[in-house]
């Protein structure tokens, strides 16, 4: 064990103590620091996991603590670079198991906090799964990967759960800054824009000579002059969907298409709702429309693993777990594996076993003539919801809960969404 030294490859960034081998091979060894990174689509650097405490022959051994990209963190010991000793897996959701592994699973005596239910086990785990007091075993992993699942679907927690919606307000000019703030704030909701009327139906911007088509209604056109914004290619309206999925046409192709084309351009993925029917009636002093959106825009007629999947609800879960590869060319998501070490959770492990480079050598080796390289790309979506209906000026934030509740409440899942009213300044 040698002195401290700092190394990049392959976005994998290094600081601590090594070993210096021969042929001016370097191992970390010792204590030592290291930081994931990849880089978006159009450039900007991310992190995308965190590991800082013992390393032996260059892999994660000893005690240390480890972050993955969706907000879990593992503290305790590790061999081979898993989970292996004492250690306390606690997952976003506040989740928690503390207790005995061996190689990256739940093995010895234990305790399982659910968050999700708030049941607190204690006993011999074996393989992520307890042994219960009539000798059968629960797969606590598993059980509470599914309730993670269930927890994003349109009524997981019970009536009006528009009454504790968030609800922000912003210019058509502010609008990209609001929703990079939603973005990067627990509890990362997806954004429903909205415009009042008090904002220009269309956009009052000039557009350049390769625009085509119609000028989009607003708050559509806010989202499409935002950094990011989306384009016609990545926002699909639910009337054109509900339209095709009654001429039976192949109305999932449709939204992976979408989805893949922003996921390849960092732009957001836009699901647009109508205007609809109409049915107003004097509430609180203003002209609120009563009527639902029409039940053939509701998602829960398009949700699915393989087009519209329920993650998008849970984003950080849906880039952790590699399930973006899913709408990705063959090609790029063979190439996109960003690897962390695996993680219980009862779905995919966000990458497992030993980094490598693209000739197939163990990435974890670093050679001091070969450090530096450029960051893997993190193929990241943005995802927001877009309500062409505009509310009417001056409703107050009970009223447009009111309001959502109605019209949404049966058929998009309100607890996962932030409004955003978007006001002429």
């Amino acid at each position: 064990m040698g002195s401290n030294r700092c190394f990049q490859r392959d976005g994998q960034l290094y600081f601590g103590e090594v070993l210096e081998k021969e042929n001016g091979v370097v191992w970390r060894e010792g204590k030592g620091l290291q930081v994931i990174r990849a880089a978006t689509v159009d450039g900007t650097p991310i992190q995308w996991g965190r590991y800082k405490g013992a390393w032996k022959s260059d892999d994660m051994s000893g005690t240390g603590r480890y972050d993955w990209n969706d907000g879990s963190i593992y503290e305790g010991s590790f061999r081979n670079g898993k989970p292996h000793g004492y250690g306390r897996l606690t997952w976003p959701e506040g989740s928690t198991y503390d207790g005995a592994w061996e190689c990256g699973e739940m093995m010895g005596q234990g305790s399982f906090i659910n968050s999700f239910t708030g049941i607190t086990r204690h006993g011999y785990f074996h393989r992520n799964s307890l042994r219960q007091h009539d000798g059968s075993w629960l797969d606590v992993a598993k059980e509470r990967e599914k309730m993670r699942k269930e927890s994003l679907l349109v009524g997981a927690i019970g009536p009006q759960p528009e009454s504790r919606m968030r609800i922000t307000y912003c210019t058509p000019a502010d609008l990209g800054l609001r929703l990079e703030e939603l973005r990067r704030q627990p509890p990362f909701l997806v954004p429903m824009i909205v415009a009042d009327t008090s904002v220009s139906s269309t956009s009052p911007i000039e557009r350049g000579p390769d625009w085509e088509g119609a000028p989009s209604a607003a708050p559509l056109w806010c989202l499409e002059d935002a950094d990011c914004g989306c384009v016609a290619e990545t926002a699909v309206h639910l009337t054109y969907a509900a339209a095709e999925q009654k001429r039976k046409r192949d109305v999932p192709a449709i939204i992976r298409a979408a989805i893949q084309k922003a996921l390849l351009s960092y732009r957001y993925f836009a699901l647009v709702f109508g205007e609809g029917s109409t049915s107003p009636s004097a509430d609180h002093g203003h002209e609120v429309s009563s009527a639902a959106i029409p039940p053939e825009w509701s998602l829960k007629e398009y949700m699915h693993p393989t087009s519209l999947p329920p993650d998008l609800f849970d984003l950080r879960y849906f880039h952790g777990s590699g399930a973006a590869d899913a709408f990705l060319p063959p090609e790029l998501a063979a190439q996109s594996g960003l690897v962390l070490p695996p993680k219980p959770d009862g779905g995919d492990a966000g990458g497992v076993g030993a980094a490598t480079d693209a000739d197939g050598n163990d990435a974890g080796r670093h050679s001091a003539a070969k450090s530096g390289g450029s960051l893997p790309t993190a193929y990241l979506l943005q995802f927001a919801m877009v309500s062409l209906k505009r509310l009417e000026e001056g409703m107050d934030d009970d009223e447009i809960r009111k309001y959502f509740g109605v019209r949404f409440g049966a058929y998009v899942p309100l607890h996962r969404v932030a409004v955003v009213v978007v006001q002429s300044p």
